[in-house]
């Protein structure tokens, strides 16, 4: 009777160091995993899950211009439509239109998209992006977008191709005898990173915010982690001042490592684009990140 006594309470212990060690498992799995950021949803929040979609929208709040050092693009605005991506870290993918697009200090160079999709209008160009959530140098409370384009089969890294062009009938603020008829790559030149397992090149980088209440100053302030808004405020070269590093997790090295942002695009140099896009899910579901 003692020795069933024993050999029952022998299995009992056993069972529970198991479910200690199975739970400990599981905690580490989770924080291997989970090395962030990732996006979070409703309320209360909690993680998009591998698998999980939420459709977004998008709306520049500013003028969105493409700052080059030899000259720029203006365009009057750009919509996004597309969705956020369940795991960690969290991607989206998004196709962005830009409309009535022009060079800056001749509103009758138009800009229109030839690659990776023709612009079906006079001065829009479409945009075609994959993301991915990392965070700010040096920081693990604020938190940035990694933007890279989708491309095309063979040149991969490319965002746009667009072509400068006189507008028929107009007299002045043209593009002039050098830009007239130029088409104009836009490339992402920045570091490598593999999102929904395509390896692309960063070529801008985002800061995530939301909008400050009516009566403040600034319109902006940086996200925090847990916090969720309808509305998130995507922030881009705030005062002419790209963001142009980030911290990615390495989930092969296991270890954060520095990335940066960059953009080419042939005659008008290195480029940046500045503006601010507020986006949302049309359900107006509570949306932000996490780790």
């Amino acid at each position: 009777m003692k020795l069933h006594r024993m050999v029952i309470l022998l299995a009992s212990a056993m069972a529970m160091v198991a479910v200690s060690m199975v739970g400990a498992a599981v905690a580490q799995a989770a924080e291997e995993v989970n090395k962030g950021p990732l996006w979070i949803v409703g309320n209360p929040a909690r993680g998009l899950l591998a698998g999980e979609t939420r459709a977004i929208t998008s709306r520049t709040e500013t003028t969105p211009i493409l700052r080059g050092t030899a000259a720029s693009v203006e365009c009057v605005k750009a919509t996004n439509s597309g969705f956020l991506l369940g795991g960690s870290p969290g991607t989206d993918y998004s196709k962005i239109i830009f409309e009535k697009c022009n060079l800056v200090g001749a509103k009758h160079c138009i800009a229109t998209g030839l690659k990776p999709i023709a612009a079906t209008n006079k001065g829009e160009i479409r945009v075609d992006v994959l993301t991915d959530l990392a965070f700010a140098t040096g920081s693990r409370t604020s938190a940035v977008d990694l933007f890279a384009p989708e491309g095309e089969a063979g040149n991969e890294n490319l965002f746009t191709e667009f072509e400068l062009l006189n507008e028929v009938g107009a007299t002045e603020e043209l593009c002039g005898a050098i830009l007239n008829k130029t088409k104009v790559k836009v490339t992402a030149s920045g570091s490598e990173v593999k999102i929904k397992n395509e390896t692309r090149k960063i070529g801008q980088i985002a800061e995530i915010g939301r909008l400050k209440p009516e009566d403040s100053e600034e319109v902006f302030e940086l996200s925090t982690p847990g916090a969720t808004a309808k509305i998130a405020l995507f922030r881009f070269a705030n005062g002419g001042h790209p963001v142009t590093s980030a911290e990615l997790y390495n989930t092969t090295k296991k270890e954060y490592e520095s990335v940066k942002g960059e953009l080419t695009a042939g005659a008008l140099g290195e480029v940046f684009e500045e503006t601010s896009t507020e986006i949302e899910i049309p359900t107006l579901e509570l949306f932000g990140w996490n780790y």
